[in-house]
């Protein structure tokens, strides 16, 4: 393997075609080192293999791309669904590391259309924190609908909502997003007022 990292610097298409080998340990390996190549055909490849079955495959590959620095937030979007839990985790980490235009308005526009239970609740909260780290002020006009307009969603999934909001505007640390917050905090609404709570409980938790 050594030898073909080695030749890779000077022909990749050997290391690239070990992609599709049988062996999954060859095809982390193969994956690892094209993480480190220069050269814009290895993220077409890589992206590829975004969607392969093994969640070992899928998780190699997105830490490759996330080192490469060079795939685009939208192409690994479908990332924040995967059936590991530990690949959404390090996708979530990837998109909440800086201020993002891009990656708030996916954000928005996902959570927008999101319909939860129980179950799901987790993933959900984690897709609001991350919202709140890599957003500005322009998600606040969404945020504050979520947590203070009482009349968007009926039920359960309203109440999971108001609270990955309220958690969201605790992530983005700016004074309009305190205001929304000052005035959850003193809302009539006990659904609202608990929101806010649960928010900071889990905020001062991290």
């Amino acid at each position: 393997m050594e030898v073909i990292g080695s030749l890779a610097t000077r022909d990749l298409r050997p290391l690239i075609r070990l992609l599709d080998h049988p062996k999954k340990n060859l095809v982390q390996k193969a994956i690892y080192i094209l993480g480190f190549m220069k050269d814009e055909s290895v993220d077409r490849s890589l992206l590829k293999m975004v969607h392969d079955p093994s969640e070992q495959i899928r998780e190699e590959t997105l830490k490759a791309l996330v080192r490469r620095k060079s795939a685009g937030i939208r192409e690994l979007f479908p990332l924040i669904e995967d059936s590991s839990d530990n690949i959404r985790r390090c996708f979530l980490e990837y998109l909440g590391h800086k201020r993002s235009e891009e990656a708030e308005n996916l954000l928005v526009d996902y959570l927008g259309k999101q319909r939860v239970n129980r179950k799901a609740f987790p993933q959900l909260l984690d897709a609001y924190r991350t919202l709140g780290r890599c957003g500005s002020r322009r998600s606040i006009p969404f945020l504050k609908d979520r947590l203070l307009n009482k009349a968007w969603i009926p039920g359960l999934g309203k109440s999971m909502h108001q609270q990955g909001a309220a958690l969201a505007l605790l992530e983005l640390e700016n004074k309009e997003a305190r205001e929304i917050l000052n005035l959850a905090s003193k809302s009539r609404f006990p659904g609202v007022r608990n929101a806010y709570q649960s928010a900071l409980e889990l905020k001062n938790e991290q």
